[in-house]
């Protein structure tokens, strides 16, 4: 997944394994360790909104939730695959990747804007915007999605990959 040295385009950023790339921490007693995975973590989410969903009278779901509901929370954390995220988290656990300086992540709005920049030019309207405050904020200005900050081309195109592969694992709920 590691793309090779000449690959890299002027505005990229060395990129991690998809593997590598942690959405959450765990506290123990000898401090933070790796937690799941982003892919991992967004999967887990995406079943579990499709569990919700099926409990739903089929009218109530039909009404409120369009199909591919289940795909959105998922999509969720794709933002949380950018270096500056990537370098906050590995910092926790004591380790430094080298990629960017990790105060990036604040400065750019976090993974959530992250997220909806991913989507931006994909997706119908809505549901960037609703990547984009899933933590209940808008952030203050959303790039592009291959810009420099999100860490180029080469993490944009690893995003959409994960959220291929997210598109392929869910089953329609109907």
């Amino acid at each position: 997944m590691r793309p090779k040295k000449g690959n890299l385009q002027k505005n990229d950023i060395r990129i991690i394994p998809l593997s590598e790339c942690l959405a959450k921490t765990v506290r123990s007693n000898s401090g933070k360790k790796p937690g799941v995975s982003v892919e991992t973590h967004c999967r887990i989410v995406g079943f579990i909104a499709k569990e919700l969903l099926c409990r739903f009278p089929k009218w109530l779901r039909e009404s409120l939730f369009p199909e591919g509901s289940e795909l959105v929370a998922a999509a969720h954390d794709v933002g949380k695959m950018s270096p500056a995220f990537q370098e906050k988290i590995h910092k926790d656990i004591g380790k430094i990747l080298g990629l960017i300086d990790p105060d990036q992540d604040k400065n750019i709005g976090y993974h959530s804007a992250v997220s909806q920049a991913t989507v931006n030019e994909k997706s119908n309207r809505y549901i960037p915007e609703i990547l984009g405050r899933h933590h209940g904020y808008n952030s203050p200005g959303i790039n592009q999605p291959d810009s420099k900050v999100y860490g180029g081309s080469t993490w944009q195109k690893q995003r959409m990959e994960l959220l291929e592969s997210l598109k392929k694992v869910r089953t329609a709920v109907r």
